[in-house]
């Protein structure tokens, strides 16, 4: 999606703009109109090129917090879960790793679900086994742009859940 996003949005740029055209046909419009109205966590740069453009066509209205948001609701208004153990993440964004600090104690059989928020899919499970520190690193180089929502399981039980936003 990504990249045919950018392809309809440069190929309008190059038969408007390019040309000295600063009128854009239905089909342009309604092309622009799509993309800009998804979230720039997903479509990224296009979003905004399409943003730009369409702004020959007509005024936009658009709501990035609510286009953003996660279709997981359940998860994240949960508030029951997420009182269970206070941990504190940071950074958030998050580029190449993520912090978790835990109260001090022993948490057994520890594991942490990234699960992205647009399509309700686990992307990434760590099984970090038992901790006893006040503190762990995860390593999420790996993972690609986007807003997530974390799950945190102690023996199997969820104790903490948040949204986490990793950028590059």
């Amino acid at each position: 999606m990504l990249y045919s996003n950018l392809i309809a949005v440069n190929r309008i740029f190059l038969q408007t703009i390019a040309k000295g055209i600063d009128t854009l046909t239905e089909g342009q419009g309604d092309t622009l109109f799509y993309i800009s109205n998804q979230c720039p966590l997903d479509g990224r740069k296009s979003v905004y090129m399409a943003r730009s453009l369409y702004n020959l066509y007509g005024p936009l209205d658009i709501n990035d917090d609510s286009i953003c948001q996660p279709v997981l609701p359940i998860i994240i208004t949960n508030t029951q879960i997420q009182s269970k153990l206070e941990v504190s993440y940071f950074p958030v964004p998050s580029k190449e790793a993520l912090k978790f600090q835990f109260p001090e104690g022993r948490y057994p059989e520890v594991e942490i679900s990234l699960i992205d928020a647009s399509s309700g899919k686990t992307i990434k499970v760590y099984s970090l086994g038992d901790i006893t520190g006040p503190e762990i690193n995860l390593r999420i180089q790996d993972i690609s742009t986007g807003m997530y929502i974390f799950t945190l399981k102690t023996k199997g039980e969820t104790v903490s859940t948040g949204k986490i936003v990793i950028t590059k």
